[in-house]
Protein backbone atom coordinates (compact mmCIF):
# COMPACT_ATOMS: atom_id res chain seq x y z
CA UNK A 1 0.00 0.00 0.00
CA UNK A 2 0.48 3.62 -0.41
CA UNK A 3 0.20 6.13 1.97
CA UNK A 4 0.99 9.99 1.82
CA UNK A 5 0.83 11.01 5.53
CA UNK A 6 -1.42 14.03 6.38
CA UNK A 7 0.07 13.75 9.86
CA UNK A 8 2.56 12.50 12.32
CA UNK A 9 2.23 11.56 15.83
CA UNK A 10 5.43 11.51 17.52
CA UNK A 11 7.17 9.04 19.67
CA UNK A 12 10.49 9.30 18.20
CA UNK A 13 13.51 10.61 19.76
CA UNK A 14 14.16 13.78 17.69
CA UNK A 15 10.54 15.65 17.09
CA UNK A 16 10.72 16.65 20.71
CA UNK A 17 13.78 18.90 20.35
CA UNK A 18 12.22 20.86 17.69
CA UNK A 19 8.74 20.74 18.10
CA UNK A 20 6.92 23.45 21.14
CA UNK A 21 6.95 21.87 24.24
CA UNK A 22 3.72 19.25 24.93
CA UNK A 23 3.22 19.06 21.13
CA UNK A 24 2.91 15.82 19.33
CA UNK A 25 1.01 16.17 16.14
CA UNK A 26 2.83 17.76 13.07
CA UNK A 27 1.98 18.16 9.53
CA UNK A 28 3.47 18.11 6.60
CA UNK A 29 3.59 21.07 4.08
CA UNK A 30 -0.35 21.83 3.15
CA UNK A 31 1.38 22.45 -0.37
CA UNK A 32 3.39 19.67 -0.76
CA UNK A 33 0.63 17.06 0.55
CA UNK A 34 -1.55 18.45 -2.34
CA UNK A 35 1.07 18.13 -4.97
CA UNK A 36 1.97 14.74 -3.88
CA UNK A 37 -1.53 13.60 -3.90
CA UNK A 38 -2.23 15.21 -7.30
CA UNK A 39 0.86 13.38 -8.88
CA UNK A 40 -0.42 9.99 -7.52
CA UNK A 41 -4.18 10.81 -9.31
CA UNK A 42 -2.08 12.09 -11.98
CA UNK A 43 -0.07 8.98 -12.82
CA UNK A 44 -3.03 6.54 -11.46
CA UNK A 45 -1.07 5.57 -8.53
CA UNK A 46 -3.66 4.46 -6.04
CA UNK A 47 -3.15 5.91 -2.29
CA UNK A 48 -4.50 6.47 1.45
CA UNK A 49 -3.92 9.07 3.52
CA UNK A 50 -3.57 9.35 7.17
CA UNK A 51 -1.93 9.74 10.65
CA UNK A 52 1.52 8.23 11.25
CA UNK A 53 3.01 7.26 14.16
CA UNK A 54 6.60 7.77 14.31
CA UNK A 55 8.25 5.17 16.66
CA UNK A 56 11.91 4.61 16.54
CA UNK A 57 12.55 2.33 19.16
CA UNK A 58 11.31 -0.77 17.19
CA UNK A 59 11.50 -3.65 20.44
CA UNK A 60 9.02 -0.83 22.22
CA UNK A 61 5.99 -1.29 20.12
CA UNK A 62 4.02 -3.09 22.47
CA UNK A 63 0.04 -3.87 22.00
CA UNK A 64 -0.97 -1.72 24.47
CA UNK A 65 0.95 1.53 22.56
CA UNK A 66 -0.04 0.20 19.01
CA UNK A 67 -3.36 0.46 20.39
CA UNK A 68 -2.74 4.02 21.86
CA UNK A 69 -1.77 5.31 18.92
CA UNK A 70 -4.58 3.66 16.52
CA UNK A 71 -7.25 5.51 18.89
CA UNK A 72 -5.65 8.42 18.36
CA UNK A 73 -5.85 7.80 14.11
CA UNK A 74 -2.88 6.17 12.87
CA UNK A 75 -2.97 3.99 10.10
CA UNK A 76 1.00 3.05 10.03
CA UNK A 77 4.03 2.98 11.82
CA UNK A 78 7.59 4.39 10.52
CA UNK A 79 10.86 5.49 11.80
CA UNK A 80 11.28 9.33 10.37
CA UNK A 81 8.03 11.02 9.41
CA UNK A 82 7.47 12.96 12.63
CA UNK A 83 10.93 13.81 12.68
CA UNK A 84 11.12 15.26 9.09
CA UNK A 85 7.89 17.08 9.38
CA UNK A 86 9.04 18.70 12.92
CA UNK A 87 12.55 19.45 11.99
CA UNK A 88 11.75 21.28 8.51
CA UNK A 89 8.73 22.89 10.42
CA UNK A 90 11.42 24.10 12.68
CA UNK A 91 13.91 25.67 9.69
CA UNK A 92 11.49 27.21 8.13
CA UNK A 93 11.22 24.62 5.29
CA UNK A 94 8.58 22.28 3.52
CA UNK A 95 8.65 18.67 3.89
CA UNK A 96 6.03 16.07 2.55
CA UNK A 97 6.30 12.08 2.57
CA UNK A 98 5.13 9.45 0.60
CA UNK A 99 5.54 6.17 2.31
CA UNK A 100 5.50 2.76 0.66
CA UNK A 101 4.07 -0.16 3.18
CA UNK A 102 5.90 -3.09 3.53
CA UNK A 103 5.16 -4.55 6.92
CA UNK A 104 1.92 -5.38 8.60
CA UNK A 105 1.43 -5.25 12.16
CA UNK A 106 -2.24 -4.10 12.40
CA UNK A 107 -3.27 -7.70 13.80
CA UNK A 108 -0.33 -6.95 16.45
CA UNK A 109 1.53 -9.99 14.35
CA UNK A 110 4.02 -8.86 12.70
CA UNK A 111 4.51 -9.61 8.81
CA UNK A 112 7.41 -8.63 7.21
CA UNK A 113 7.12 -7.85 3.76
CA UNK A 114 9.88 -6.27 2.26
CA UNK A 115 11.38 -8.85 -0.26
CA UNK A 116 7.53 -9.27 -1.36
CA UNK A 117 7.26 -8.29 -5.05
CA UNK A 118 4.09 -6.24 -4.16
CA UNK A 119 6.17 -4.07 -2.44
CA UNK A 120 8.86 -3.93 -4.45
CA UNK A 121 6.60 -3.06 -7.63
CA UNK A 122 4.92 -0.59 -5.21
CA UNK A 123 7.81 0.73 -4.56
CA UNK A 124 9.52 0.67 -8.01
CA UNK A 125 6.14 2.53 -9.29
CA UNK A 126 6.37 5.69 -6.32
CA UNK A 127 10.36 6.07 -7.68
CA UNK A 128 8.96 6.45 -11.30
CA UNK A 129 6.30 8.95 -10.43
CA UNK A 130 8.59 11.06 -8.19
CA UNK A 131 11.12 11.11 -11.55
CA UNK A 132 8.51 13.35 -13.02
CA UNK A 133 7.16 14.93 -9.95
CA UNK A 134 5.03 18.48 -11.36
CA UNK A 135 5.47 21.04 -9.08
CA UNK A 136 3.27 23.62 -11.44
CA UNK A 137 -0.30 23.17 -11.94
Amino acid sequence: DILIPGNALAGDGTSPHYLPAGQKKIAPSSTLFDLLKENCTRAGVLFSSGSVWTMDAIYRETPEKIGQFQKQGAVAVDMETAALFSVSSFLGRQAAAILVVSDELSAMVWKPGFDMPRFRAARERILEMLAVFKTDN
